[in-house]
């Protein structure tokens, strides 16, 4: 399962990544010639569209996979 925790900054997830010492940051991606989201930005659209993350206060997402 992937966990993810959104950011207002870069600079915030970026450090979030230091601190924990692992994750991957997303944020919205779109292809220019299909219009649709692309690399980072589909794993940013499956935070907002499935997880419920709030796209306009956090434009940028660390994910990482949970331990079970």
């Amino acid at each position: 399962m992937t966990e993810f925790k959104g950011f207002k900054t870069k600079a915030e997830a970026e450090q979030f990544i230091k601190d924990r010492g692992n994750g991957k940051l997303t944020y919205f991606k779109i292809n220019k010639r299909t219009g649709k989201p692309c690399g980072v930005g589909i794993d940013y659209c499956n935070a907002v569209w499935y997880g419920g993350l709030n796209q306009e206060e956090f434009p940028y997402c660390v994910q990482w996979n949970a331990k079970r």
